[in-house]
């Protein structure tokens, strides 16, 4: 980064670094959902996206963290390039587009017909 020369380190050494971490971000989201008091409504699980969901062992943290059940998260209902985006990387962009593209639809910003780059965006997304 920053044009810093590259340099290696041990998978043991990343995984003494980036455990903690794990940890300290899962114990402050519980401590969120409780404060709300919406402990007791995660029964039905933890959804895990974004890239570093599919690092080794962080489905492990959360569920002992959580004490519900984990998976990992990926973009449903996309149609077009769904070999290119159906992975937990792409979730919370494509959630966004998808969110946006909504509300521009419920504001009357979009209309019926395809037509432009984000009628083309909407099909894509089978949305």
């Amino acid at each position: 980064m920053g044009g810093k020369k590259k340099r290696v380190i041990s998978a043991s050494l990343l995984s003494d670094i980036l455990k903690p971490r794990a940890e300290e971000i899962f114990e402050m989201a519980k401590r969120q959902i409780e404060a709300e008091g919406l402990g007791n409504k995660i029964n039905a699980g933890i959804v895990i996206t974004g890239g570093s969901a599919v690092l080794d062992g962080l489905l492990d943290i959360a569920d002992e963290i959580f004490s519900a059940p984990v998976r990992i998260g990926r973009p449903y209902g996309l149609g077009g390039l769904i070999d290119k985006v159906d992975t937990p990387e792409f979730s919370t962009s494509i959630g966004l587009i998808k969110y946006g593209l909504k509300d521009m639809k419920d504001r009357g910003m979009i209309r019926n017909q395809p037509v432009g780059f984000l009628q083309k965006l909407k099909g894509y997304l089978n949305f």
